[in-house]
Order: structure tokens, then sequence, then C-alpha cells
């Protein structure tokens, strides 16, 4: 019967967990987005998760089961395919995605499945993003932030799909097959430092169960040019007028807060996420423009000279609420649900139709983004994280 016995990732506020076997993937440091890894039976139309009482009858230890789960995946077949996503300027996020086995996602715990990764992206680290059922993407790790940040718009996009059963929308940094953290600690420090966010916090808590609220953050950055403080308002949304009023709100909150700084550069950049519906990019260029406007007439009276550039992200190789241009790897198939689980771990139905039970393709990306303005916040917060992490990690690693 272990032949068959799989490790299974589920969303961190899985109910299930508290009457199976499991433990959190990365239990170095706590994270309300780190999923939890189960244990299973994979059943032809079924996942009949491991519980207490049957561990007891199997005669194996937790280590035990999670070895041969383990070992149980790494015999099934499966491969990293290579998209280049345009991100704008110029730039291309090249990213590793494998999507052609129902338990891709759980790879994240097969050391040589990522170091095939970090070989094939030459890298001396990764960021792997385990978003969904199905899913797993890799992208190099570096420090440019927009290659960054559109990698972080992907994950959170196939997060919050709702095609397969949702993972995390944390991105995790990997390095030799081995997970080496990420930084939410660092993200939740920033964003409770910011000042005058207070407002803008009760703005987006109210906002947070509106389907049509945007997504809007701030951050400041030393530019590579002068080291010089940037700042870069990132958001996203399918209202273009109410993104556009988040832009100019965003806007005047910053400038009112470094305009007196002596490290501000005075340069502002405005990026719009890929998934941004094309509909709702219209306004955009109309707002861009009123506030050049709004800074060249209040010139001498209190509005220091600032430029300000746009970026509006291209459609990522996996689609978004704009129109795509290119398709899925995988063939079309039916999203399997997340099975209940019961008090006894009962094997539970899902209706799909007879396959086999070795093999089960990923469902394909839909061409719409579903919406959840938290969990983007939270994940693009994570991305600065990573970019520190980064930073240490080329510092001890360096020769």
């Amino acid at each position: 019967m272990s032949d068959n016995l799989l490790p299974c990732l589920k969303v961190r506020d899985w109910e299930g967990r508290a009457h199976t076997t499991c433990r959190v993937l990365w239990p170095d440091k706590p994270s309300e987005f780190m999923p939890w890894l189960a244990f299973g039976w994979d059943h032809p139309h079924t996942f009949e998760f491991l519980n207490q009482e049957k561990l007891k009858t199997l005669g194996m230890t937790e280590a035990e089961v999670e070895a041969q789960a383990l070992d149980n995946l790494r015999k099934r077949t499966s491969a990293w395919q290579s998209h280049d996503a345009p991100l704008g300027e110029g730039k291309t996020l090249r990213l590793l995605v494998c999507m052609d086995d129902f338990f891709a996602a759980e790879r994240i715990l097969d050391a040589a499945f990522m170091k095939e990764a970090q070989r094939k992206l030459g890298a001396p680290a990764i960021l792997v993003g385990v978003p969904r059922r199905g899913l797993i993407l890799a992208a190099p790790f570096q420090t440019d932030t927009a290659v960054v940040l559109g990698f972080g718009g992907v994950v959170f996009g196939q997060f919050s799909r709702g095609e397969s059963a949702p993972v995390s929308p944390m991105l995790f940094v990997v390095a030799d097959g081995a997970i080496l953290g990420f930084e939410e600690s660092i993200a939740a420090t920033l964003a409770a430092k910011k000042a005058g966010e207070g407002k803008a916090d009760d703005e987006d808590e109210d906002g947070e169960d509106d389907p049509q609220a945007p997504y809007i953050n701030a951050m400041t950055m030393k530019a590579a040019v002068d080291g010089k403080l940037e700042v870069h308002i990132m958001g996203g949304g399918e209202d273009g007028n109410r993104l556009a009023r988040g832009f100019k709100d965003a806007f005047h909150l910053m400038v009112s807060k470094y305009k007196d700084n002596p490290g501000f550069s005075h340069r502002i950049k405005i990026v719009v996420f890929g998934y941004t519906p094309a509909a709702a990019q219209e306004p955009l260029p109309k707002m861009l423009a009123h506030l050049r406007g709004i800074v060249s007439d209040r010139q001498g009276h209190g509005m220091p000279p600032i430029t300000i550039e746009m970026e509006i992200q291209k459609d990522s190789a996996f689609g978004s609420a704009g129109t795509a241009t290119k398709k899925a790897p995988a063939p079309p198939a039916p999203a399997r649900p997340s099975p209940p689980v019961s008090k006894a771990g009962p094997a539970t139905a899902r209706p799909l139709p007879p396959r086999p039970a070795a093999k089960r393709p990923a469902p394909p990306p839909p061409p719409e983004e579903s919406n959840s303005g938290v969990w983007v916040k939270r994940a693009g917060w994570l991305l600065v994280g990573a970019i520190v992490l980064f930073l240490l990690i080329r510092f001890f690693l360096a020769p």
C-alpha cells in the first residue's frame, strides 16, 4: 500500500490539518502563508489522507512515511519547460514551469528536481513558487526589481485563479536543492513602518471583500545610479477608474512624505501589473498626464521637480486578464478540486471521469485572474524581502 503513498501540499488555512498526519513545509520560520505538507494515498479518483489512526496500523514513523512518499514522488515522470515572459522596457522574465503532473507543486521537495532548475537557469539561487495544485514555477534569484516583481505577479496570479486547489502565494528561495527561506518578516516590518499608511491601510481593509477593489502599494528603494531613494507605486485591478484614483492618491501621499527628504531622487515610477485587463488600463495614460501637469503647475509652490514614469507590464506566458499571447503547454484538462477530509480520514470522492492514477495532467491557467487584493499586498511585500535575502546569500557565499 506504500507504493502510491505521496506528499500533498495544502493551503495554510486548510481545515483538514487537525485530522491528518502533516507538518509545515518549511518549519525553520513561521509564516501565515506557509503551506502544510500532508501525506496520503493516490487512488484513481480520490486522495486518501493519512491520519494518526492509520499511521499506527502502518507500523511506520512519520519520518519513514515522508521518506517513502518522497521516494514515490521522484519515481513519477515530470519535466521543466522554459518560457520567456516580456516585462516591458526591453526586459524579459525567464521562467521554468512544470505543470505536467497533478503533484508538480510537491516537486519543491525533490532536491534533484530543484538542482536541475538551478542548473538550467544558471543562477546561484532560484525563486520558486508553488501557487496551486499541479503547478510549480522557478526563476533566477536576482536584484532586478522589475524581474522579481514580474515573477511575483505570475505566482500571485496563479494562486488566485481558482482552477485548482491553492497552495501558497509566497516565493521560496532555493539553492542546491534546499529551501533557504523567505522574507515575510522583513515585508511586515517595512509595511508597519510606512508613515502615513494608516489611512491607506484602513481603506485597503475596507475593500478586501470588494472584488473590484484595486491593489495599490508603494515602496522605496535606492537607485543603483546615484544611491538615492526612488518611489515605486505598484498596482493592478479590474476597475480602471478606481485604479487611476488609487495611483493618484498614492502619488500625493508619497510626495508629501518624501519631498523634503534630501535623499529623495525626485523619481517616481508607477508599475501596472500584467493581470490588469486592457480595458482597465485605458484611463491610466490620462492619469499620468494629469500627475505630470500637477507637478508642472505647482513648481515653486511646495512641489519639487519630479520625474514620473509608468510601466505597464506585459501579459505573462500564462495569460492575464488582458489579451494573452501565449498558451500554456499542458493540454486542457478539468481542474481537480481539493478533497475534503473527515476525522476518520476516509477516501473522498471527486467527480472526475475515469483515468489512470499514475499521472494526471495539471489544469491549464484560464485567461482571467480572480481577485484577492489582500493576497497581492502580502505577496508584493514578500518580493522586497526576497531581494534582501539575496544580498545576504551573496555576502556569505562570496569567495
